[in-house]
């Protein structure tokens, strides 16, 4: 519409430019509209913008505020952590675990025989819903309803983590994303290493057993 406008004018004032009042009267008729296009499109974008961000707002919210990330993300930060593991589930159980890397990476087994005790199945549950929240930001990137800038504030310190690239934490780069990202592939968590791979490109090639 702008460039229609633009042309207009551009095809009245060249080769010639306007003699008449009239003409001239055209000019400033085309020039009113395109500067109120204009005015009207910035004030959109503004607009949208603004409900971008509440939006993304809203979401990262609700994704620090749940009891499972908090706890997956303690579990990532820390090679030894003591924490309220089982208050995610609901339970009436305020019982305070020790929690390690072992501990993590045995929770992310891929065999469908293991047996899990409360221990190793409330850490795997943590992480399937960590893992789930990452794969719903990046049904928001596909869907264009936000922007990979828009989520990088959250999301940076936790993609470069995941991807491998973080040198201040080898240990967890070590012994947990090895068996992370296998958990990731085998159960399909696709958009994750989708998510990943658009800030950090991920250390582990992907799994296909």
């Amino acid at each position: 519409m702008c460039h229609y406008l633009i042309n207009r004018l551009v095809d009245w004032m060249l080769p010639s430019p306007p003699t008449s009042f009239s003409s001239w009267i055209e000019v400033v008729k085309v020039l009113g509209a395109a500067i109120a296009f204009l005015i009207g499109l910035q004030q959109y974008r503004r607009s949208h913008v603004w409900k971008r961000l509440e939006f993304v707002s809203a979401q990262m919210k609700i994704f620090f505020d749940d009891r499972a990330v908090r706890s997956t993300m303690h579990m990532l930060d820390w090679r030894k952590k003591k924490m309220p593991l089982y208050k995610f589930r609901d339970e009436d159980d305020d019982a305070e675990v020790t929690v390690v890397y072992q501990d993590v990476a045995a929770a992310l087994g891929i065999d469908p025989a293991t047996r899990y005790d409360k221990k190793l199945s409330a850490i795997r549950e943590a992480f399937e819903r960590f893992l789930e929240y990452l794969a719903r930001f990046e049904g928001f990137l596909e869907a264009r309803a936000v922007e990979p800038t828009d989520l990088n504030p959250g999301l940076d310190y936790w993609m470069k983590l995941l991807s491998g690239h973080d040198t201040h934490a080898p240990e967890v780069t070590q012994e947990v994303l090895p068996s992370l990202w296998r958990f990731v592939d085998y159960f399909g968590y696709r958009d994750v290493r989708r998510l990943v791979n658009r800030y950090h490109p991920v250390a582990f090639p992907e799994f296909r057993g």
